[in-house]
């Protein structure tokens, strides 16, 4: 869930930095990590990717909730328009709508956090152009850094030493 809805977040941000050119092109998500393919004219660079995960970062850490409702099509498209589809148009007369408070809202039926603060934190790991205007921005959501018995038995070599 963290992982899904973190792709939403990050194509948000980077509509934000990179412009209102970015769509989504493709998307793997998966428990442990997801890859968001983005629509771009140019490689992303370093200094872009820093101020899109900086910002992706800020979502999070924002505390924003994260809702989910059932709203009719022609509504949906006369409020927020075609944008709403970046996963692809949804079927039906009825759809689910995913909304980070003013930040983003999508189409979706995918499973979702409730809060952003629930995804933790995002680190993006590279950009890479995978084909003409297309870029790929392979993603790992993450917490602090849980504690281990080997931790413990370090820490206690290093008090004893």
């Amino acid at each position: 869930m963290r992982h899904h809805t973190s792709t939403h977040i990050i194509l948000g941000a980077a509509r934000k930095v990179l412009g209102n050119h970015v769509w989504q092109a493709g998307a793997e998500k998966e428990v442990d990590r997801s890859r968001l393919d983005i629509s771009h004219w140019t490689r992303i660079t370093q200094d872009q990717t820093n101020k899109i995960e900086q910002l992706a970062n800020e979502i999070v850490m924002a505390n924003i909730e994260v809702d989910s409702s059932w709203v009719r099509r022609e509504n949906a498209e006369e409020k927020y328009g075609y944008r709403i589809y970046q996963g692809g148009v949804v079927p039906g007369k009825q759809i689910r709508l995913i909304r980070i408070g003013e930040f983003d809202v999508e189409a979706c039926g995918g499973t979702h956090v409730t809060n952003t603060k629930q995804v933790e934190r995002v680190k993006i790991f590279s950009t890479k152009k995978i084909q003409d205007g297309c870029c790929n921005c392979p993603v790992k959501c993450s917490g602090k850094k849980k504690k281990s018995k080997n931790d413990k038995h370090i820490l206690c070599k290093k008090i004893t030493i």
